[in-house]
């Protein structure tokens, strides 16, 4: 808005008249109109006033006009320049009706600077709204920081206001000092009500504490509070998110003897932790009581139990329950049902797909990832066509997607055919600059997981020091390689990586957390025809050789041993961060070769195997899972039952070798062993067979 001059001179135009014409333009969404009256008033020097200029900003009170309500604010502001208190333009309540304005719109770093910054006294309502705009932007310890200033300045806080503090802890998980918090209410004798607990079981959710929710559930009659359904379902979020299902078969039960009806929400999340925790059966008991009690189930419903029925035939029923109950399908319950179905079933996967394209439902990335998925065993034919009406279309393919396809081809075609796929798609991401190709949206995290294999689990590491810079091991052919340290996350590996490059950079492949080796990113972006060119290939299994090398404590045989573990694994949520793989019938197809190199033994004569491992698929921690499977977990991994060692302080598995194809040329990217791998295997008894190179 142009900028205004407020009491320029009096003049005979009705103000009242004005204000009464911003006001019904207000209460009509009319704001445009409502700043156009100010401007014909301010044109005509007509002094405003308090009422004029509060009519203004509440008209404005669209998230749409947030900049206006600002301009307004600041130019009431100029003009309290010199006055004291709120006989300027600029009064208290014009204040809070402005920041309550801005954080309605989103806007909560502008209220929290209008807070700061203007000169009008701050009242109650004044804090409550920077407390609510610091919740709304997670700013946590300014929220607390306002609580503090309130009460310095003689002001009392209230329940309402140490809830919206709360929530601004809900919401960063900060669940220690949202029950400190409490505390201090109670000892200002503030009172605690349902919204103040609600705030404190949600801060719980983040870090999965699901068993101090719990007991706050439990304290609620010391505070004379009756537990709702709104709260038992705070509590069964809480506990879906921790993936713990017991417990919500529980708290369902609880909310039963509490006279209280489980509603459709209740519910939902107790599918939700069925599906995180992998129990179908508790999944599909949760559809039936809701059909027993009249409960109608939601699309959120449906595709959580979906999801937990993978690869089982209950998947049918499923769907034709959610037919039943009238509940449309969206692009998200079919992406859930094609993943489910896999590739034991991947006729009725594109099948499927068929029935969402004819429904008007628009293929996104992970639909199209879940089909080609379906075709990897062995129906590459299929796995072709689809792409096919993807360029039909003028969608260009995901790097993924071209992988999934050329992982079909492995099944029944040589190698040298699904390399020249590859460059014919090369060419197309190399010219795809044109007005009629567009990209299909780019895959998140889970799905570039899922697909390139690997991944890191367990936060993200590094620590908070100044890291020295990882060694080059190759440059060239649109590909920068470097060797990952372990305890480095390869995300802050790759940023790392791209500081020292001076370029962007994609990874194309990832290391566990505690893993070492070989971590290569591609030159450029995402959408760079290079990234494209890697991805393709580490989603195939077929074109890039992997090799590892790891100690296991056990034997697998004398040296030279060569053998294959193929047993599928299941990814089960171990907290709401971080995750394992469980041999699973209902899991993914995994194969690990591997290769006993020598057998060693330790001071306490326990005999271990130094293997050299080669996954063939990329399944999340497939060979620590594998080995684990055989009795022979790697030194160090704790997660899967490795014994405590005083000679190795980190998992022993290192990513020794990556054969590739480069844009032009093969192209072979090696990791030496790093020290503290090599001064483990020095403290070892050599027993028989050979060291690595």
């Amino acid at each position: 808005m142009a900028a205004m001059t407020l009491q320029e001179r009096p003049d005979t135009l009705n103000v009242k008249a004005a204000t009464k014409s911003v006001a019904q333009l207000g209460r009509q969404r009319q704001w445009k109109e409502a700043l156009h009256t100010l401007r014909r008033l301010s044109w005509a020097r007509v002094p405003f006033d308090q009422i004029l200029l509060g009519a203004a900003v509440g008209a404005c009170g669209v998230p749409s006009a947030w900049e206006s309500v600002l301009a307004l604010l600041c130019a009431a502001e100029a003009d309290n320049s010199g006055k004291s208190g709120n006989t300027g333009m600029l009064s208290t309540a014009l204040l809070n009706s402005g920041m309550d304005s801005l954080v309605k719109a989103g806007q909560w770093q502008w209220a929290l600077h209008l807070l700061h910054e203007m000169s009008a006294e701050k009242s109650v309502v004044s804090y409550s709204s920077g407390i609510r705009a610091a919740a709304l932007g997670r700013q946590w310890p300014t929220a607390l920081r306002l609580l503090q200033d309130l009460r310095e300045s003689g002001l009392r806080c209230d329940t309402i206001l140490c809830g919206s503090v709360m929530t601004a802890c809900a919401r960063a998980g900060q669940w220690e000092t949202a029950l400190v918090l409490h505390e201090d209410m109670s000892s200002q004798l503030v009172p605690t009500d349902a919204l103040v607990f609600d705030a404190l079981i949600r801060s719980c959710e983040p870090g999965g504490r699901w068993t101090v929710a719990m007991s706050l559930l439990g304290a609620l009659p010391d505070f004379a509070i009756v537990p709702d359904v709104r709260l038992f379902n705070t509590v069964l979020g809480v506990c879906s998110a921790a993936g713990q299902w017991e417990k919500g078969a529980a708290l369902l039960a609880h909310m039963r003897g509490e006279a209280l009806q489980p509603d459709t929400f209740s519910f939902s999340v107790c599918v939700t932790a069925c599906e995180r925790a992998s129990r179908w059966e508790g999944a599909l008991a949760n559809l039936q009581e809701m059909a027993t009690r009249s409960v109608k189930p939601n699309e959120v419903t449906f595709n959580a139990a979906i999801r937990a029925c993978e690869g089982l035939d209950a998947v049918f029923g499923i769907l034709a329950d959610m037919e039943s109950a009238s509940v449309p399908k969206s692009i998200i319950t079919i992406n859930a049902a094609i993943h489910a179905y896999g590739a034991a079933r991947w006729r009725e996967a594109l099948s499927l797909l068929e029935e969402a394209e004819k429904t008007g439902l628009e293929m996104d990335f992970i639909t199209l990832a879940g089909a080609l998925a379906a075709c990897e065993c062995g129906h590459w034919e299929s796995a072709l066509c689809l792409l096919a009406r993807c360029l039909e279309q003028s969608w260009t393919p995901h790097g993924l997607h071209v992988g999934s396809v050329l992982k079909a081809m492995s099944e029944e075609s040589c190698w040298e055919r699904s390399l020249g796929l590859l460059r014919d798609f090369y060419r197309v991401w190399d010219g795809q600059d044109t007005p009629s190709t567009k990209n299909l949206p780019d895959p998140d995290f889970k799905a570039r997981h899922e697909f390139a294999g690997g991944g890191d689990s367990g936060g993200g590491g590094g620590g908070g020091g100044e890291l020295p810079p990882l060694p080059v091991l190759f440059r060239g052919e649109g590909l920068v390689a470097f060797a990952k340290p372990a305890g480095l996350a390869s995300e802050q590996a790759l940023s790392m990586m791209a500081v020292s490059c001076s370029t962007p950079l994609f990874a194309v492949s990832r290391l566990d957390l505690p893993t070492s080796g070989v971590l290569p990113a591609a030159l450029g972006t995402e959408a760079s025809p290079e990234a494209r060119w890697y991805l393709a290939q580490f989603a195939s299994g077929s074109l890039v050789r992997k090799e590892y090398l790891c100690l296991c404590q056990g034997r697998l045989g004398a040296p030279g041993t060569v053998a294959t573990v193929a047993i599928p694994l299941q990814v089960v949520a171990t907290s709401p961060t971080t995750s394992r793989a469980v041999p699973s019938n209902q899991g993914k197809s995994a194969r690990t070769d591997f290769t006993v190199l020598s057998v060693l033994a330790d001071e306490a004569s326990s005999q271990l195997s130094l293997l050299e491992v080669r996954p063939r698929t990329g399944r999340l921690h497939q060979i620590r899972a594998h080995l684990c499977a055989e009795g022979a977990p790697l030194v160090g991994d704790h997660l899967y039952g490795a014994t405590r060692v005083p000679w190795c302080r980190r998992l022993f598995l290192h990513c020794r070798r990556i054969r590739l194809f480069g844009l032009s040329r093969k192209v072979l990217l090696e990791a030496p062993l790093p020290p503290e791998l090599i001064e483990a295997l020095q403290s070892l008894h050599f027993v028989e067979g050979r060291l690595p190179d």
